[in-house]
């Protein structure tokens, strides 16, 4: 029987739970159904949780090309569903909108009332291994419960975290439940297919559960190649590689504007170009690179954009109001503990003088 009853009881009176008023004997005597209400009251909770950096991210704002429509396509119909059901695994290279589509499904079912939780799955083995510290104020029991039997689940970034052998087999205990229970998922992913363990990749690639699906976009700089050059083409290649050097300087402005330059000879991929010289603008207090090279970073790897990802998610969660320096003196310190480094950086600190 349908158990997405009407709440007889809807406002702040409602207990989220109520029974039916049939005889003794029915199938439904003595059962508590859901109301809607609770359930829209859990979503607005989990919008709420969301990272304020993903909560813009719609379907609607997703610069859609011939490469990236079948996933988008993909993840707007699973989003779509009604009841939303199956999987949805989206691969694709590093920095080429696989998360935006992730949080716009995320967005969407918050919006109809679908409570649905959004994990990087780096930070998600994080938060799972702190819950075993002396004074976690909570049970790695009580939080894996409430992930693996989540309505609607979104996981990003697969194949970012530490692969110990207790993440694997925690994940693989994630995904195993949600798999037997049939419970829908995303997943995204940037690592090759075949370097997902067997395990996962097994429950990942059954057609009857759900889809896997591609999101062949290139980056921004090599699209930014094709659209002025013609895709895949020695003059696009030649271009790319004449951005390297700026572009590993810091000067991501300097290629912004040259290509809202271009799009001014460049019509008919005027606006193309200019979302591309966007994104270059945008983010230039990010692409401090020859900073990051200096200090031994793997710049183009893939590895900083994860290590980001990771900083940023335990930085923007609910409650948490970080100020510009407190976050500066607090990410050494994080990053040392992550790289098993803290005795070094502590040492040192140490031996410091006094200021």
């Amino acid at each position: 029987m349908n158990q997405t009853y009407l709440c007889p009881r809807s406002g702040p009176d409602c207990p989220g739970w109520y029974t039916l008023n049939v005889p003794f004997g029915h199938p439904d005597f003595g059962r508590s159904f859901p109301c809607e209400c609770a359930r829209h009251r859990r979503a607005e909770r989990f919008k709420r949780d969301l990272p304020i950096t993903l909560a813009s991210k719609q379907f609607d704002n997703f610069a859609v090309n011939a490469k990236n429509h079948v996933a988008m396509e993909a993840a707007r119909a699973f989003a779509g569903a009604d009841p939303v059901a199956g999987w949805l695994t989206i691969g694709g290279s590093v920095g080429n909108g696989k998360t935006h589509l992730a949080a716009a499904v995320a967005n969407t079912l918050l919006d109809r009332g679908v409570p649905v939780m959004f994990c990087a799955v780096p930070t998600l083995l994080d938060e799972w291994r702190a819950t075993f510290a002396p004074n976690s104020g909570g049970t790695f029991d009580d939080h894996f419960e409430a992930i693996k039997s989540m309505e609607a689940l979104v996981l990003d970034d697969l194949g970012a975290e530490s692969a110990t052998p207790w993440a694997q087999d925690k994940l693989y205990q994630l995904f195993d439940h949600r798999y037997v229970h049939r419970l829908p998922t995303v997943i995204t992913t940037n690592v090759r297919w075949m370097d997902i363990p067997d395990r996962i990749r097994s429950r990942l690639s059954d057609s009857e559960l759900g889809r896997v699906v591609v999101n062949a976009a290139p980056d921004y700089r090599s699209n930014a190649a094709n659209l002025l050059k013609g895709e895949g083409t020695p003059a696009a290649h030649q271009w790319l590689k004449a951005q390297e050097t700026p572009l590993f300087e810091g000067h991501a402005d300097q290629i912004a504007t040259g290509l809202l330059q271009a799009a001014k000879k460049h019509l008919t991929v005027a606006d193309s170009l200019r979302r591309e010289a966007g994104y270059f603008r945008h983010n230039r207090a990010r692409m401090q690179y020859q900073e990051l090279r200096e200090d031994g970073f793997p710049i183009g790897s893939g590895m900083v954009e994860s290590g980001c990802k990771r900083f940023r998610a335990r930085f923007v969660g609910a409650g948490m109001h970080w100020s510009r320096p407190g976050i500066e003196r607090l990410i050494p310190i994080r990053a040392a503990i992550m790289s098993r480094h803290f005795d070094q950086l502590w040492l040192r600190a140490y031996k410091s003088p006094q200021n």
